[in-house]
């Protein structure tokens, strides 16, 4: 006798329960993927020039005199300031920290515990309302609670044709005022944030 052929087991149509069950789990699939999509669109920065985490570019007439009281720009969240002969030779300027001369951009959260301080012109120096910190024109901590320098943003000066003429780079712990001379604008970058250098007693000399 011939082998009987082996049978085959019947495929069973779909029913209306489970073709339901896969359109609902592809529905979730494009929802979920469509819901990750947007999340990362709106969670990826799109910092634009102009505002904070972006490039701010100055005309050279917008930066304050030499050893003028720091000008705040607000949209930036920086202080810029002019270092020249009586900044760097502060009395109250330890040693240790001497600025260079030139531009600074000073982030304008204090380094304790992020309030906003503020430039007061008849000490001089910038103080913190809520914890009492203290810093003078340069940046430099001279009180606590604060245990560094103030924080500063990257910065470009640049000539006319747009040719860079310097740029901040990390001296002693911290970025140093970088050279205006001879510059039509500067480039304040507020996405690259420097950390002060670490200052754990701060103190005015001669105080």
């Amino acid at each position: 006798m011939a082998a009987e052929a082996t049978a085959k087991p019947a495929v069973l149509p779909m029913n209306r329960r489970e073709f339901l069950y896969y359109i609902w789990a592809a529905s979730m699939a494009l929802f979920a993927g469509q819901a990750g999509a947007a999340l990362l669109w709106f969670a990826y920065p799109r910092f634009q020039a102009g505002t904070f985490g972006g490039i701010f570019e100055l005309d050279i007439s917008e930066l304050p005199q030499p050893d003028s009281s720091p000008k705040p720009f607000s949209g930036g969240r920086f202080w810029m300031v002019n270092i020249a002969d009586g900044i760097a030779n502060d009395p109250r300027q330890p040693a240790e920290w001497r600025p260079a001369r030139g531009a600074r951009a000073l982030y304008m959260i204090c380094v304790h515990l992020g309030c906003l301080y503020a430039w007061v012109p008849t000490n001089s120096r910038f103080e913190c309302p809520c914890h009492g910190s203290k810093y003078l024109a340069s940046g430099t901590a001279v009180a606590g609670p604060a245990n560094r320098n103030l924080d500063v943003f990257y910065m470009e000066s640049v000539d006319a044709s747009g040719n860079v003429i310097d740029a901040t780079e990390m001296v002693n712990g911290e970025g140093r005022a970088i050279n205006i001379e001879g510059a039509a604008k500067l480039r304040v970058d507020t996405g690259r944030r420097l950390n002060g250098a670490s200052n754990p007693v701060p103190k005015e000399a001669n105080a």
